[in-house]
């Protein structure tokens, strides 16, 4: 019997040893588990790691490279700084010799002073001598219609006391006394009275009072009609004439001055303006204009304007 409790000991040893193997069992299977997932949480942060790693290097290449552009923009800025610094150094020389040549300048003034006057006019006949203006193109010109018209007002002409107006037919003689007379008896003529600075003007007019092609003539007053033919100077013409079918600038010119540079950039101006007032009058059903530079010794009795303007238009 004792051999059986003896036993019966033994198996609840055994079975109590039993449980405490499966209980240790469990215990091991959960840390296995646990373990397991410790290690896939660490793999889940090493793979992350290693993510984070590329970016890093990735951002560190990227660096790099602005790390170089900066290195190259201070390059560029240094050199600019030096660029700079040399020009700085060469206008302090530039100034420098200008200042120099200043008190040169200012003492070789000094020393010219009392013979100023005359130095002036010696480089002033220089100028004059070597002074050259390019004409004007036909692109240099801006036509302006300011208004339709300018109403003339004719020439001032006060006939002296003790002498009579001749008629315009007559002659003076001398010819070279004609600009001291007054001339009338017109009936062309936009003026009553008018003088003349030649007898060939005072022939052309009375040209145009026995030609029947003309309607009518005017010698503007002065400054009542200009063309300007270089920068501050203007050229005011002899006659207008109308025709039946034109309105021409006339010029009477001594045959030795027609080929005067002056004469020749005034005719061009005036060729440039009827131009002008052609294109203008054309807009407006008028008549077109001309310009005629007219010798004064091809003013003869036998002459006509259709004659004149055939040969000496431009």
């Amino acid at each position: 019997m004792s051999d059986v409790v003896d036993n019966l000991d033994n198996y609840a040893q055994m079975v109590a040893e039993l449980v405490a193997v499966k209980d240790d069992i469990f215990a091991l299977r959960k840390q296995s588990k646990n373990a397991a997932q410790n290690i896939k949480d660490m793999l889940t942060s090493v793979t992350t790691s290693l993510e984070q790693a590329g970016n890093l290097a990735e951002d560190l290449q990227t660096l790099q490279a602005d790390v170089g552009q900066i290195q190259n923009d201070t390059n560029t800025q240094k050199n600019q700084i030096v660029y700079l610094l040399t020009i700085i150094q060469n206008l302090e020389s530039s100034f420098e010799e200008l200042r120099n040549r200043a008190s040169a300048g200012a003492r070789a003034i000094e020393g010219l002073k009392p013979n100023g006057r005359d130095l002036a006019n010696f480089i002033f006949a220089q100028m004059k001598q070597h002074y050259a203006e390019t004409p004007l193109g036909e692109d240099d010109y801006e036509v302006r219609i300011t208004r339709g018209f300018t109403l003339s007002q004719g020439q001032p002409v006060v006939v002296p006391n003790g002498q009579a107006v001749r008629p315009y037919a007559n002659a003076v003689t001398p010819k070279s006394e004609t600009k001291k007379h007054v001339f009338g008896g017109f009936k062309r003529c936009c003026a009553q009275l008018q003088k003349f600075d030649s007898d060939p003007e005072r022939a052309f007019a009375a040209l145009l009072e026995g030609d029947a092609s003309v309607e009518k003539w005017v010698k503007p007053a002065r400054a009542q009609f200009q063309i300007e033919y270089r920068l501050g100077d203007a050229y005011e013409p002899d006659f207008v004439v109308e025709s039946k079918d034109a309105i021409l600038i006339c010029e009477i010119k001594a045959q030795n001055e027609v080929d005067n540079p002056t004469v020749i950039a005034k005719a061009q101006a005036a060729v440039k303006w009827c131009k002008a007032a052609s294109q203008h009058a054309a807009e407006h059903k008028a008549k077109p204009w001309s310009y005629l530079l007219i010798p004064d010794d091809k003013v003869m009795g036998s002459a006509t304007l259709d004659g004149l303007k055939a040969r000496f238009v431009r």
